[in-house]
């Protein structure tokens, strides 16, 4: 109950930051690997949301790419690309890196 909530929350918030701001730059490995973003207001809520996902499906943050970032009020989102996944996660984290929330945006059918 308390994960159908927080994800519920979750895309309830990413919703509505979508509005809130454009797409930040983020840069990719050679490999597609997470290296950080170009924007250092959004660059700790990045680094703590790869880490975050990374550590939720198993595999290492240097084989996850950011897709995208959108910031609001309520916090930064960022959406995750994972190798193999059938759709990315999101991820709500504020400023200094303090994760939220991480989910999966796809059928959990299919994990």
């Amino acid at each position: 109950m308390h994960a159908i909530k927080s994800t519920l929350i979750l895309a309830a918030v990413l919703g509505l930051a979508s509005g809130c701001t454009e797409r930040q730059d983020v840069r990719e490995s050679p490999a597609g690997g997470y290296t950080g973003s170009s924007d250092s207001g959004t660059g700790a809520a990045e680094r703590a949301c790869v880490a975050a996902v990374a550590k939720r499906v198993g595999v290492s943050p240097s084989r996850l790419s950011v897709l995208d970032v959108k910031g609001a009020q309520a916090g930064i989102g960022v959406t995750v690309k994972v190798p193999g996944a059938t759709a990315p996660y999101s991820c709500l984290s504020d400023k200094q890196g303090n994760v939220q929330g991480v989910a999966f945006t796809g059928d959990e059918g299919r994990l």
